[in-house]
This record gives structure tokens, C-alpha cells and sequence, in this order.
């Protein structure tokens, strides 16, 4: 089979180095049984076929009688007939590759003989073998089929004597084990049309698949046939086409011939049943700050048996004002001409859409790219957009499956822009009993990575780990490139093994007993007035105790005076700024200070500066507009909070969400600061038993710094 196809092609390729000097032949007009889509759905190889056999039978007769044959014997001689056998899907002679769908279990095929009556064997008669190829009766590529009647039956120069072929199947089988309807005695047969030089014949039969799963894969089955040929000749004379044994009267005795085999091939190709989904994920959850670098994983999952067809897709981001809906936010499908960011996720002034990333992939049964462009993770840095804007982004494919040419777009995974507040502690140490652990953001500004986070300026002394913050004003300014826990951590103290520091090394776990200082014994309240609360401004100098909850709704300190609360059991509301005189001052004594000691203390978020000590044996918390632990926003406590002197808690909630901009400017802007300034030092000394000395409690000796 593969053998006559490919000197089918070589033939044709042949032909078409032949040129004959003729631009146009008419023939008389004549119909006939086949025309030109008949013989291309039914000849193995089309018309070219046809036209490579009457050439090379033209040729033959030409050499014939070149070599001196009279002109019968230059026809019998392969110039009378042609063809061949072969297998196809049933019912369509010239397929020889068949689609079918995933897991089909039988597929019908038919076994194919013609024969092709050359030029010299139809009508009119007399011509012989002496004719140019240019002749009418030949087949050429510009007049095919050029179907016609075969000339009288009988032995005439022009005349062909074949009557009938047959062929009788003694067995069949499949290479690969596959079940065959071909069974021994079927018989192939097919003889003289005398409308047409095309003589065909067809056995249909049936192919069963060895696999319980069915045909699952492209794949080319072998089948294997031997049998018994025979061949018909005017006057009824039966002639074995193997093993001789001489012409026999219209007896069909097959078993007197002896056996041929051939192999034949079907291309078996498995239409495409798939279904594919998109989905995108980000290695954030939920919140992103502007200029910070989102990873977009865009996925696919085919639940299709098969590969995909080539599919286009794309990995879109949609911006969304604040407080503006995400179009098309539950993903869905559109048009083929309706893409992406054509239209689909495109709804201004709400919302602009901008493509990551396109490409055309085919995907295996995984979802993973079989060929094509790759699919891997994108990363987006966020633009310096405004709080509350929401960032998505979406994968779309088309066509999603074999039966649509749809787009089908994911659900949009967004993120809103907010901040990760930072805090500041300026001119002394942090001291916590428990852990410290503080976020951070990575921007990439110029090419390079920097991180932001909360910082103090000097050490940090922890019981359990530290994370996040630095010490030593590591991320102090335009924040830290390329930061780790290292760089990050060299006044961080920590029980470290090994004298040096890697970045995988924990930080803090430093054992200490520090404790909150016995502030409020310096100031006894015993006798002490009550303050119920109000503005300092004119509050007197002096020790004042209270209870139950007191309101101070700020106040300006005037140089020369200091006021202490010492009401460890009351509940302190800060509401309006305390602020200390800021101009000339001549001694130590015009220093202003406030010194607060409550069990709680909270600050309300439209304070933005207070000037005092605070101690707070329960809480301090810098964001009284909602309860401890329920949800904050950008529109929260959004103003920055500085706390000039000392801050002692048995918990510190840092609640304001001002700062962490845009840029390198303002990244690492806090939202609070807690600035131990020396007038609280100066004051202190001041306050003390000895006006003459500043008494050193402890020492630690702490690595030098660069």
C-alpha cells in the first residue's frame, strides 16, 4: 500500500516536468459515471492518480512498440491496465485517515481494489497503440477524470478482455490485537462497468480496539490479509493471479490458486473533547501597597480526555477606582471577537484594562503547556495608585474547548491598595517581654530591590523572636537594599551559638528582667488631688491621681510646668493634642512635662502629637475609634502619630494606618513615632534626689557602630 502510493507521487512528480506545447485540447462533449469529485473521494490518491497510471501506460505502449511489438501486444504488454488495493474508511475510498471520538471502540473501514482501463482500452476504437499522449482518450491532469466507456468486449487491437477480479479472504488480523470483521471466505469482487473506465470494488468490514478504554490516542493500524486472487477474462476463462494451474471455466475454484498477503495501514486520529478553565492566583492575600511587586500564576485545568487545540490566551490587570465595581467580576465568557480588554473587563472611567501577557499554547490533559509559548509567573509592580484602588488581574482563553470558539475568562483575583504601617522609635531602646514582629515591603525603585519596615534607632531586646523590625536605623531613609535578617538585626540582641550571622539565623529569644520602671513611686498620689478630666492648658503644676475613666482633651504646656497623672487604676482618653512650649527656655526648670500613668491609655486617631510620658500598665492603644481587633481601613486613623518621651505598656497596640507611601521618599514613612527626646532626660535629672548626678543603673557593653 505504502510501496503504490509513493510511486504514485513519484509518477505524478513526473508529469509535471512534462510539457507538451498545448494550451487547449477540446474534446467532443460525452458524460460518463464519474466526474472529478467522484474520483477524488474514491481513488486513493484522487485524479493524480489516474493521471500517473495513463502516463505510464502511454509510455509503455510507446517503448512496446518502439522495441517492435505489434500494437495488441504493446498494449497487453502494460498498456491496457492499471491499479491497486488498499483500505479506507467506509464508504470514502480516498480516506485513508480517520477522525473519531476520544474512547471509540469500533471504527468501520472497507478493503479497496480498482482497476483503471488506459487510454488504449476505451472508445472509439482503432487507434492501437500508435497515438500521442495529447490524444483525447488519455487521462491528463487538466481533463480529469476524463471518465469513459470501455471499448467492446473481445480481442480486438482496442479492446479489453477483463471481465471480473475477485479476491477471497483466507485470513486477517491486527498488529496491535485488535478485533477484525474480516473473516476466511469473504470475497472481494468486482468486475466490468461498461459506462466507465473506473472499475472499483469494496469489502466493507470492521475493526474492534484491543483496549477496554476504547481508541484513546492518534495511532496507525497494521492489518494484515491473505488470500486468493483471481481474475475473469472474456468468454468466462478464471485465471489464478498466484500458483498458475491454467484458465478454468466460470468455476471460482479459489482453492486451486495459491495465496498473496498484504498489509494495509489507517491512520486513526482522535477528534479533540476537551474543556479547558483558567484561573489566577497572586502571592498576595488581599492588600498591596503602591510600587510593591505582585507574582501573577495564571493556571489552566483541562477536564477534556484529550490535548487541546492551539489556543490563544492572555493575562489581563484591571485597575478599579476606589469604591467602584469590578466588571465582569464572576469571570464568564464572551465572543470570540469580544476580547479580554477589548471590551470585556474595559468599563471606563472605572476601570482600564492592560494586557500582562499573551500567547498561543496547546495544553496536555494536566493543563500543562504542551507546545507553544510557555505559561509561567508574571511579575506586576503595582503603580503608584491611591488607597482603596483595587488591582485584579484575570486569565482568558480561546477557544476554551473543542465544540466552542468562545472566550473564557477567569473570576478576577484583586487587591486593594493599602498600607502596611510602620513604626519608629527614636533615641532609645525597645524592650519587650514577649516578641517583635512587624511587616515589611519590597519595592523594586531603579532597578533594585529595597525593603521598608519599622526601625529603631538603637537596640532591641526581645524574650521571643524578632521579626520584621530593625534595629539600629537599618531601614532608616530610603529604606535597605537587598535586606536580611543580618543586615537588618546588629542591635538586635540574641543567645547566638556563633559569632557570626547567617540569614537563615532566628533573631531576639534574648533573656531579660527588665520590667516597666516604678515610675508612678517618684510621684506619690496619697493626698493628691483628683483630675476628672478636661484640658491641661490650665491645669496647674503638680502630682494629681484619679479613677474610673478620665478625659484630657489636650493641651499646650507652658514653659516651667509639668503635670503628672498617677491613676493606675483609671482608663485615660487622650482626644486633642499635648503639645510642650517649643520656644527660648533659660534653665532646666522651664522645661515642660506631662507624665500619665493609668491602667489604660487610649488615643483617639484625630490626635496627631502627644508630649508626655506614657505608662500604662494594661493597654496603650493609638487608635481609640474602634475596639482592639476589629478591622481597620485606610479611612482609620489615617493621620501619623508622634509621641514625644517615654512609653511603657503591658500591651501596645499600634493601630494607625498613616504613612508607607509612594516611592523611595515616602515608603518608609511611619505611623507612629515614639521619640525619647533629652529634655524627658534633663527633666528626670532634674526631678531626682541628687540634682548634682545622673545615677547609672546598669550597663551593657553593645558591638560598635558603623
Amino acid at each position: 500500500m505504502e510501496a503504490v502510493i509513493k510511486k504514485i507521487v513519484y509518477r505524478i512528480a513526473g508529469l509535471m516536468a512534462v510539457s507538451f506545447g498545448v494550451a487547449l485540447i477540446l474534446y467532443p462533449a460525452h458524460t460518463y459515471a464519474y466526474n472529478y469529485n467522484d474520483i477524488q473521494a474514491q481513488l486513493i490518491g484522487g485524479n493524480s492518480t489516474a493521471v500517473a497510471w495513463d502516463l505510464s501506460c502511454w509510455q509503455t505502449m510507446t517503448a512496446n512498440r518502439a522495441a517492435g511489438l505489434n500494437p495488441r501486444t504493446s498494449i497487453n504488454q502494460g498498456g491496457s491496465y492499471a491499479g491497486t488495493t488498499w483500505l479506507s474508511a467506509a464508504g470514502l475510498g480516498n480516506t485513508t485517515t480517520i477522525d473519531v471520538a476520544y474512547g471509540t471502540k469500533t471504527v468501520n473501514l472497507q478493503l479497496n481494489s480498482v482497476t483503471f482501463l488506459c487510454s488504449s482500452l476505451v472508445s472509439p476504437d482503432g487507434a492501437g497503440a500508435d497515438y500521442p499522449y495529447t490524444n483525447f482518450r488519455v487521462v491528463h491532469s487538466y481533463d480529469t477524470p476524463n471518465d469513459r466507456a470501455p471499448n467492446p468486449m473481445g480481442g480486438k487491437t482496442n479492446w479489453p478482455a477483463m471481465t471480473m477480479n475477485s479476491f477471497r479472504v483466507d485470513s486477517a488480523s491486527s498488529t496491535d490485537g485488535g478485533a477484525l470483521s474480516l473473516a476466511a471466505n469473504q470475497v472481494l469482487q468486482y468486475g466490468r462497468n461498461n459506462s466507465t473506465r473506473y472499475w472499483f470494488g469494496a469489502l466493507p468490514f470492521s475493526y474492534t480496539s484491543p483496549s477496554a478504554n476504547g481508541l484513546t490516542g492518534d495511532q496507525t493500524i497494521i492489518i494484515s490479509v491473505i488470500g486468493r486472487p483471481m481474475v475473469q477474462y472474456y468468454g468466462n476463462q478464471d485465471y489464478c493471479i498466484v500458483g498458475g494451474g491454467g484458465a478454468r471455466s466460470s468455476t471460482f475454484n479459489y482453492d486451486r490458486c495459491g495465496q498473496s498477503g498484504s498489509t494495509f495501514t489507517i491512520n486513526i486520529h482522535i477528534n479533540q473533547s476537551y474543556t479547558l478553565t483558567p484561573s489566577v492566583a497572586t502571592d498576595m492575600s488581599g492588600i498591596a501597597e503602591a510600587g510593591s511587586t505582585v507574582n501573577v500564576m495564571p493556571k489552566v485545568k483541562n477536564s477534556g480526555p484529550t490535548n487541546s487545540a492551539n489556543t490563544q490566551w492572555q493575562v489581563t490587570q484591571i485597575v478599579v477606582a476606589p469604591g467602584q465595581a469590578v466588571p465582569n467580576a464572576a469571570g464568564g465568557t464572551s465572543p470570540a471577537a469580544i476580547t479580554p480588554c477589548g471590551t470585556y473587563f474595559q468599563a471606563l472611567p472605572n476601570a482600564t484594562c492592560s494586557t500582562i501577557k499573551s500567547g498561543t499554547s496547546v495544553f496536555d490533559t494536566n493543563g500543562n503547556v504542551l507546545s507553544g509559548d510557555p505559561l509561567t509567573t508574571y511579575p506586576v509592580v503595582v503603580g503608584d495608585l491611591a488607597i482603596g484602588t483595587k488591582i485584579c488581574f484575570a486569565f482568558s482563553i480561546q477557544p476554551s474547548s473543542n465544540s466552542s470558539d468562545v472566550w473564557t475568562h477567569s473570576a478576577p483575583t484583586c487587591l486593594i491598595i493599602g498600607r502596611k504601617p510602620k513604626l519608629q522609635i527614636l533615641g532609645g531602646d525597645l524592650l519587650s517581654n514577649g516578641g517583635v514582629n512587624t511587616s515589611t515591603t519590597n519595592k523594586n525603585i531603579g532597578g533594585m530591590n529595597y525593603t521598608f519596615g519599622s526601625w529603631i534607632e538603637y537596640g532591641i531586646f526581645a524574650v521571643k523572636t524578632i521579626t520584621g523590625a530593625a534595629s539600629g536605623s537599618a531601614y532608616a531613609g530610603s529604606g535597605l537594599a537587598n535586606a536580611d535578617n543580618c543586615n537588618t538585626s546588629q542591635l538586635s540582641f540574641t543567645n547566638s551559638g556563633s559569632s557570626t550571622c547567617s540569614p537563615g539565623t532566628p533573631i531576639g529569644d534574648y533573656a531579660n528582667s527588665a520590667s516597666i520602671p516604678d515610675v508612678a513611686s517618684s510621684f506619690p498620689a496619697n493626698g493628691a488631688p483628683v483630675f476628672s478630666g478636661g484640658n491641661l492648658t490650665a491645669q496647674a503644676s503638680g502630682t494629681y491621681t484619679g479613677s474610673g475613666t478620665i478625659n484630657i482633651s489636650g493641651g499646650n504646656i507652658v514653659a516651667g510646668k509639668w503635670f503628672v497623672l498617677n491613676a493606675p487604676g483609671a482608663t485615660v482618653n487622650i482626644s486633642g493634642n499635648i503639645t510642650y512650649f517649643n520656644g527660648t527656655m533659660n534653665s532646666i526648670s522651664d522645661i515642660p512635662q506631662v507624665i500619665i500613668i493609668a491602667g489604660n491609655i487610649n488615643i483617639a486617631g484625630g490626635v496627631t502629637q502627644v508630649d508626655s510620658w506614657l505608662i500604662a500598665s494594661g493597654g496603650l492603644n493609638t487608635c481609640s475609634d474602634v475596639v482592639v481587633g476589629a478591622p481597620l481601613s485606610s479611612d482609620i486613623c489615617n493621620q501619623a502619630l508622634v509621641v514625644n518621651g517615654p512609653v511603657m505598656a503591658g500591651q501596645l497596640y499600634m493601630r494607625r494606618t498613616a504613612g508607607s507611601g509612594a516611592g523611595a521618599a515616602h515608603s518608609g514613612d511611619p505611623a507612629e513615632t515614639f521619640n525619647l527626646r533629652p529634655d524627658a532626660y534633663l527633666w528626670a535629672s532634674l526631678r531626682s534626689a541628687d540634682p548634682n548626678r545622673v545615677q547609672t543603673v546598669y550597663s551593657t557593653e553593645l558591638p560598635p557602630r558603623l
